[in-house]
């Protein structure tokens, strides 16, 4: 206390001025009603500024936390979808079985780790693992709903999971218009264009046509978005056809995990075809 009565005695000079024009300012603003209406407006404006850089603070913050959010609601309503279109195609064939109308399922995962720029094989890395049920083979797709790969292998907390940016990788899908059968395989370098082959001659192909899921493997729903045509080139014996990908593979943060829960009784019929266990 004594110090602080110290410095004041010792800046005496300096209080006094401040403290005068302290008691000037209030006696102006007080006193005149164009003063105290000019001084509560820009007190209020100033105020509300910093409000809004404050809330904006805040909003940044929460990005990370509302993104999950938006995926998990995603996440949710995508499962609902699959579920309403299986019923109506199992309701036209009048074959109402409760088991496919739940067979597919879907998890939230984040992207931790991403490649894009390997020339032959790119992954990347999600924290979701065996510990949530996930398995080698489950089908990715990205927020918008391509497809964005299957999953290599798994720890307990993590996968890794293969790309449709992979030389390695062959994909079956269809041509919507036309339903036509096809194999998607990534040439690289380019990101967001694919390869499709084997398409018959016979076929009409035009650019601007949807690239869909075939639903002959067990990773995902039939007509899942995988691109659009892009450009068609007749050689004289082949199409030589490209395809812009549906999944920015540059820019993933979460994506959905697709389990098909009848995936074990199938491959187990098609094991026993396979073995020749299955007679006519």
């Amino acid at each position: 206390m004594i110090r602080l009565l110290q410095f004041f005695y010792q800046y005496r000079d300096v209080s006094l001025f401040f403290l005068l024009q302290f008691i000037c300012f209030w006696l102006i603003v007080s006193l005149n009603v164009y003063q105290t209406s000019s001084y509560f407006n820009s007190s209020h404006y100033v105020a509300g500024k910093i409000n809004q850089a404050q809330s904006n603070v805040v909003d940044y913050f929460r990005l990370s936390s509302i993104n999950q959010q938006l995926a998990e609601e995603n996440q949710k309503l995508r499962q609902l979808l699959t579920i309403q279109q299986q019923k109506q195609v199992l309701m036209q064939e009048a074959k109402l079985d409760s088991s496919h109308l739940s067979q597919y399922k879907y998890t939230t995962a984040k992207v931790i780790n991403n490649s894009i720029n390997k020339f032959s094989s790119n992954y990347f890395t999600i924290d979701k693992g065996s510990n949530h049920g996930i398995k080698p083979g489950t089908g990715v797709l990205s927020v918008g709903g391509g497809v964005a790969g299957r999953v290599k292998s798994c720890t307990g907390n993590f996968s890794l999971v293969s790309s449709l940016l992979n030389e390695n990788s062959r994909f079956p899908i269809k041509i919507k218009r036309g339903n036509i059968d096809g194999i998607l395989e990534w040439e690289g370098p380019d990101p967001t264009e694919a390869s499709i082959l084997y398409i018959g001659k016979h076929h009409k192909v035009y650019v601007g046509d949807t690239v869909i899921t075939s639903g002959y493997n067990t990773m995902f729903p039939e007509g899942m978005i995988v691109g659009k045509i892009k450009n068609v080139v007749d050689d004289g014996k082949k199409y030589l056809i490209q395809a812009r990908l549906a999944t920015d593979f540059t820019a993933m943060s979460y994506v959905y995990l697709v389990e098909d829960q009848l995936k074990g009784e199938r491959d187990s019929l098609e094991n026993k075809a396979n073995k020749g266990k299955i007679t006519d």
